[in-house]
């Protein structure tokens, strides 16, 4: 999570002065679901500090709400469609996934599974799985032996910014560059020139900024008293984002649809 996404509204991280939400608030980027203590969190909220937890999320009473990056329950749906938009047509397609014991990446192929399964995109044939390690070497190689193997290929979808970039290096300097498509998840910085030489047509992620646009307007909400986090509270920021929201269970919000990124836009964005 990038320090300008916070920047965009609240002012110099590295100058607490600047900013006028700084004197009361904690921003806690999650790695673990129980990562925090009730203990040690509860007295700051007592006190009366906003605690909001963003890009990931841990137990309820450690924070007031959360902001997750995208709905994750319904990104394995995503992938398979956006697959199916980049191709332009019936055809086999793979998947290159991170490790396979990765939880998040193997929930959403598991969700892409139970999509293709009950009917979603009948002209699509997935006809593997593959998974490079997050290791650049590895995916390359994986993806290498995809194009090999496969010799009907139409698309690989990487939802791992390592491996999305090791696929798209391979498919810029082969034969096959433009026939077979590359998409899935990965950041604006690393796919740029992918998809200005021609490589990679569209690609998508969450975008940071917008979950500190969330996060710093909701906050100054919650301390002028406009806005009380819990299940079912609407609340919205004019020109940020979708605008709307609706708080989820244990004041839970998602941020949006994952961003997609293509040659009209991707210049717009820096991470």
């Amino acid at each position: 999570f990038n320090k300008a996404a916070i920047t965009r509204f609240a002012g110099d991280c590295n100058n607490p002065s600047t900013s006028p939400i700084s004197s009361f608030l904690v921003l806690i980027f999650v790695n673990a679901t129980n990562e925090l203590s009730p203990t040690k969190i509860s007295p700051l909220m007592k006190a009366g500090i906003i605690v909001l937890t963003v890009n990931g999320d841990t137990a309820a009473s450690c924070r007031q709400a959360s902001i997750t990056p995208t709905d994750f329950s319904v990104l394995g749906k995503y992938l398979v469609d956006q697959t199916a938009k980049v191709m332009g047509g019936p055809g086999d397609w793979a998947f290159l996934s991170a490790t396979s014991t990765a939880p998040d990446q193997n929930a959403w192929l598991a969700g892409a599974k139970t999509y293709i399964d009950g009917g979603g995109q009948p002209t699509l044939k997935l006809v593997a799985t593959v998974y490079g390690d997050d290791a650049p070497e590895k995916s390359a190689t994986e993806a290498s032996a995809l194009l090999a193997k496969y010799p009907n290929l139409k698309a690989i979808n990487a939802p791992t910014t390592v491996g999305i970039a090791a696929a798209a290096q391979v498919l810029s300097t082969s034969p096959l560059k433009g026939k077979v498509q590359v998409t899935g998840l990965g950041t604006p910085n690393q796919m740029r020139q992918y998809i200005k030489d021609g490589t990679v047509k569209s690609f998508s992620l969450w975008d940071p900024g917008l979950q500190g646009q969330i996060a710093a307007n909701l906050i100054v909400s919650m301390k002028t008293k406009k806005v009380t986090p819990k299940s079912g509270v609407k609340f919205s920021i004019k020109g940020v984002g979708p605008g709307n929201w609706t708080m989820g269970k244990d004041a839970q919000i998602i941020a949006g649809p994952p961003q997609e990124f293509d040659a009209t836009n991707i210049d717009k964005f820096n991470f």
